[in-house]
Parts: structure tokens; sequence; C-alpha cells
């Protein structure tokens, strides 16, 4: 293997200079077509010579997804040589008039209809590193509205597409979201989306309900930044809680005012009333809070409307019952058969539970509600082993509303949930910690978590087995979240549960991560808990050992006590029935910023709760 340089020299001096290689035996290998942004590709490399510190003649390159370039250091006992190989795989740019550079990815980009018209979106760069027929498409819903073509040209296969041409369509296409699709040979890319906000004010609705037709008419008047495509009223019933919307499409042309007339499907009484846009591609509607942008509550119909609906309902049906039991009608549902309508009812309590929903007459509905899902231990483990892991407010405070008491359910249920237990470990893991309670000598519970937890709930009881982590280190507090991802790729971090030193370090980077851009929130959270936090009384010796490993330095910052605090909180979730509202609210709430965390410190909060078992 031989190296040397080209020089070419002009009149006023060189001109050019390049280093070149000779490599006896050299071959690449290479797709002979265009690559799939997210195809994982291998290529054999082949010489004469060595490719690796084991003296091998061939060695394989692995491209993953987003990837079209490699280095290959040839000859490395005998000073090596850099080779670069690279695939023909379709990649993109989207470029911005007020960015000086970008790079090329694989991942759809998002850009909005305001950055198009105002030119700070200029171009979609294309590499394929090949010539190559070329198309740009751009959609709504299920149809291409517009078409570019091109050729890709030189060694690195590039095209650049600017957008404007793409403006006039793009503005006058009337719905929230375009999508940019690149076509290279037999490949289909999803390059880049157009989002168009849709801007509301001033919405109201005025309604009429004639009992004796059945019939409910509404009179829609709102102020929006653009006409839009595919707006749809949806109306969801605050007494019907598990209820899809009743969904009513609005007619392209209605410029802030529309009436439609309803029969039969828009029972009289309060709804919350969502004016948004119907994405055919996206997924199903989720109800909103009232809070949420576009919202607004109304009632359809008068006092006496309300009464006559509800007045009407068959109190044989479940789902009657647990609408007049929502609405304030019924006070006692003890009677109440929850095995046909048990989804309802969950649904019902994560809606409860969600955030805008803590009213007095709302916090005395959970209780008689919550009641009715413990009345049915094993159907409440079956259906937690289903629905949850969304980090979704409302059920996850709706969740731990429910530890305490499935913590505290008498035994007797134990033969009819011991098929559950182990799809409860794998799906919703704070559910399984409540459910599966140990007592002494139970070597298959205690094998269970082990493997979970890699806590051996027979070994040393102390408090310190569980290893509640530490108290944040200084320096660690002051790290970016682009460092702390370097720290936390470059330990090892155990994948045997929870409970050990490492899941508390995994969940701790998670979290200084998370909370990067905004330490206040951590202040915010913590406000309310003063009282929570100070009332420690009740505690065992080894809840407040545990307590002790999270204490943070004296001169730390106010905020590296929050694992501590949540901590504390969870002990009070679990075991202090006064604080149970306010811990389930507050635990909600962390699992926005600190999720693994919040988890881990239930989980072993769990686990000191069933020592005490044995």
């Amino acid at each position: 293997m031989s190296t040397g340089t080209l020089e070419v020299v002009g009149p006023l001096g060189s001109d050019l200079r390049e280093e070149l290689a000779v490599v006896p035996g050299l071959h690449f290998g290479s797709p002979d077509r265009v690559v799939d942004p997210f195809e994982h590709v291998e290529v054999e490399v082949a010489a004469s010579v060595a490719l690796d510190s084991r003296e091998q003649l061939r060695a394989i390159l692995t491209f993953p997804p987003g990837c079209d370039s490699q280095e290959l250091l040839a000859n490395p006992t005998g000073g090596g040589v850099d080779l670069h190989h690279s695939i023909p795989r379709l990649l993109w740019m989207v470029r911005r008039s007020d960015s000086t550079h970008g790079s090329f990815g694989h991942e759809a980009v998002r850009i909005s209809l305001d950055e198009l018209e105002m030119g700070k979106i200029e171009a979609i760069d294309v590499r394929v590193r090949r010539e190559e027929p070329l198309v740009l498409e751009l959609w709504a819903s299920d149809e291409t509205i517009q078409t570019a073509k091109a050729n890709a040209k030189g060694p690195e296969g590039r095209w650049s597409f600017p957008l404007a041409e793409f403006l006039d369509t793009a503005r006058h296409a009337n719905v929230n979201r375009l999508y940019f699709k690149l076509r290279a040979g037999s490949v289909v890319a999803n390059a880049a989306v157009i989002e168009t906000a849709f801007e509301v004010s001033n919405l109201r609705c005025e309604s009429e309900v004639d009992s004796s037709e059945d019939t409910t008419f509404c009179a829609l008047n709102w102020t929006e930044n653009r006409n839009f495509s595919n707006r749809e009223i949806r109306m969801w019933s605050q007494h019907r809680l598990w209820a899809p919307p009743i969904c009513i499409p609005i007619d392209d042309y209605a410029a802030g005012q529309f009436d439609f007339l309803c029969q039969s499907k828009l029972p009289a009484g309060p709804y919350l009333l969502e004016l948004t846009i119907r994405d055919t591609w996206g997924p199903l509607p989720i109800r909103p809070t009232l809070d949420a942008p576009h919202v607004i509550e109304v009632d359809i119909g008068d006092d006496i409307n309300h009464a006559q609906h509800l007045n009407q309902l068959n109190r044989a049906e479940p789902l009657n019952v647990l609408e007049l039991a929502v609405a304030g009608q019924i006070q006692s549902l003890n009677n109440l058969e929850t095995e046909e309508i048990y989804s309802e009812l969950n649904m019902t309590l994560d809606v409860l539970y969600s955030s805008g929903n803590n009213t007095a007459s709302i916090r005395t509905l959970r209780g008689p509600l919550l009641a009715l899902e413990f009345s049915n231990p094993s159907r409440l483990a079956e259906h937690l082993s289903e629905s949850w892991g969304e980090y979704d407010s409302g059920s996850n405070e709706h969740l731990f509303a429910l530890l305490p008491g499935i913590l505290n359910q008498p035994p007797g249920d134990e033969d009819r949930l011991h098929g559950i237990h182990n799809r409860l470990w794998r799906t919703n893991p704070l559910a399984a910690a409540a459910f599966d309670r140990l007592v002494s000598g139970d070597i298959e519970t205690a094998q269970r978590w082990e493997q979970h937890t890699g806590w051996n709930p027979f070994g040393n009881t102390d408090s310190n087995e569980l290893f509640p982590g530490g108290p944040i280190p200084q320096p660690l507090g002051d790290r970016s979240p682009e460092h702390l991802t370097e720290l936390e790729q470059a330990i090892p971090i155990s994948g045997s549960g929870r409970l050990l030193y490492h899941g508390f370090l995994s969940a701790i980077f998670d979290f200084l991560a998370g909370t990067w851009h905004n330490r206040d929130l951590i202040t915010e959270w913590r406000s309310p808990l003063g009282l929570v936090l100070n009332n420690d009384h009740w505690m065992t010796e080894g809840q407040r050992g545990i307590l002790a490993c999270l204490q943070p330095d004296s001169s730390s910052p106010a905020w590296y006590r929050f694992p501590q605090d949540l901590q504390a909180v969870s002990f009070h979730l679990l075991d202090f029935p006064a604080s149970h509202e306010l811990a389930a609210r507050t635990l909600a709430e962390a699992m926005e910023f600190a999720p693994q965390l919040t988890l881990r410190c239930l989980i072993l909060a769990i686990a000191l709760h069933h020592s005490a078992n044995f």
C-alpha cells in the first residue's frame, strides 16, 4: 500500500492539492439501488492489506438508519489510511433562511405555514449519492395536490427543491396539516410536515331543545384566523364521561357561524364543546380539559330539559345509574353491578381525576366510585394490566389513588389474581407491586419481585437493602442535558430493576435533564406540600432511614431536596390517609417531568410497606 500527493501548480502557485492512497485489492460492496432512510445496511469491504488490528483482509461496514457514510482505517499497523465509503441512501434537509447550516437527516421535519409565507423556509435539499430521478409531492389528507420532478446530479447525487413554488397551493388548501413526500427509485419517505395553527376566539353556542320532536337546535359563533376545511364540533358529555364525543362536521364555507339540528343523539345536559380540525390520519379523539384551546362549557337545553332527560332514564340499566350518579341524582351505589360497565367506570374516574376537575362535588363523587372498583379486585387487576402506561395525568392520579386501597385489601382473592401477576409486572409494574402481596415464606412471589425489581424480599430486610440511592451530587446538578446523556451512556446502567443503584442513577439523570431549563418547576411542585413534608411523626424507622439517605448537603440549592421530597410524598400516599388526596395529585404532577424517579419512589415505598408483613 502506498500514499502520495497530487499537486497542480498554476502561474500563481499551487491551485490543487490532493492526498492519494493506493490500496491493493480494495473492493467495496454497495447496494445497486436507492436505500430507504430507515433501512439497516451492512457492506463488505475487502483488500490485500489488513483492515483492522487483527490483520483481517475483510471487514463489515454497518450503516444504521439515517447514515450514508462510514470510515475505515486500512493497514492500521503500518501507519494507517482513512478510507471513506458511502451508500446511495435517500436523505434530506429543510433549508432555512435564518440558519447558517444544517445536516442531512431521515426524520420528517415540522414547519409552519407562517414560516413558509414569510420566506423563512427556502427549500428541501436532497442527497442520494447517485444520479437518480426525484419527485417531491405535496399531500393533503389522502391525495396529492402538487408535484415537482428533478434529477439528482453530481457525485453526491444532490438536488434542491425550492418551496416557494408550493406556497400558493399550501395557502389555499385550507387544511391544518400538509405532507411533503420524497420519491427516489422505489423509495418513498415523509420528508416534512406543514402545520398551520388553528386559532379560535369568541367561541359561543346557543341551543334550544324541542322535547316533543326530540330535536336540538344549536347556533355556533366564533372568530378564527383562517378558514379551514375538515372542521368539526365535538360535544363531550359532562355526565356520560366514558362516552365518545358527538361529532358534527362544519361546512367548509362556514365563516364564523354555523347552525345545526340534531335528532335524538344530543340529549339535554352539560357538555364540553370543542371546535377542532378532523385529522383523518390521526388517532381517535381524546377528551379535552376545560383549559384546552377551543373548548367551552355549554348547557344543551335549560334546567327543565335536563331534569326531563334524567327522569326518563331506566334505572335498571347500570350505565344509566352511573350517569345519574355523576349528575348528582343518586347518593348510594352499593347495589350497582359493575361487571358489565367496568371499563366505563374506570374511564369515568380517569376524567374525574384529570386536571381542572377538583371541585368539592367531584371529590365527594370519587370515593364511592373508587369503592366500586375495589369491590372486584381481580377485575381491577385485569383492567390495570391492559390499560395503563400512557402517562396521562388523569389516569396516573387515578392509579395513585387506588394504591392505598389495593395495599390494604384484606386477603382472600390471591387465587383469582394468580394468573394476572406476571402480565401486570410486564405492563404495569406499579400496580403489580401493590397487588403482589408479600407474606413470609411465599417463595414464588419473592422470585417475581427479585426478577422485576432486583430486590430479594427474604434477604436482608433492612431498609438499606432497598437502596434508595443518595443525594444529588452537586456537580451533577449543574450539567447540561447533553452532558448528562454522555455520562449515562458512559456508565453501564443495570437492567436488573428499579430498586438497584443504577436504576436510581438512570432516574436521576432523567429528572435532571427534564428540568434543566426550568428548575422553578420543582419549587412550584413543592409549594402546596409544606405541611405534608413537615408531618412525619407517624413514619417508621425504615421510612426515616430511607429519607436520611436522600438528605442533600446543607449548602446545596433547595431544589436538590426533590428526590427526598418525592420519596416522602410516596410514603404519605400509602401510609397516611389524611394526605392521600394531595399526595396522589402531586405525584401525578411529578410524572410530567420525572416519570422514572416517581415510579421508583412509589415501588420502593410499596416494597417497604410489604416488608412489614414478615
